[in-house]
């Protein structure tokens, strides 16, 4: 067996699969930095983004859709998910993604 086959939870021990769980979708922008240089294949620069969600959720992602010079602590945002950029696994199925966007815009 491998770690990707855990047929356990490694703190209790427990087979019983987790509850699925829903998150909110909006939040505040908590903490930035601006990516200049990454992995090959990865568009720069980007915005990686530190948010914590209404629902008391704290999430690290991409911010999209704004430009450096309106980031600031505090700012809404809303949480969308995607295609991952178009990826899919060897089988054709897409990965599913998330990233942010300043509240108000799709």
């Amino acid at each position: 067996m491998t770690d990707s086959q855990t047929m356990a939870c490694r703190a209790c021990a427990s087979r019983k699969p987790p509850a699925s769980f829903g998150v909110g979708r909006t939040g505040k922008l908590w903490s930035w930095s601006v990516v200049h240089r990454s992995y090959p294949g990865v568009a720069v620069p980007f915005i990686s983004v530190i948010v914590d969600l209404d629902d008391g959720l704290t999430l690290k992602g991409t911010l999209r859709g704004v430009d450096t010079s309106g980031l600031r602590q505090g700012l809404p945002v809303r949480l969308v998910f995607d295609d991952a950029g178009g990826a899919h696994d060897k089988e054709g199925v897409p990965y599913v993604g998330f990233h942010f966007v300043p509240q108000g815009d799709a």
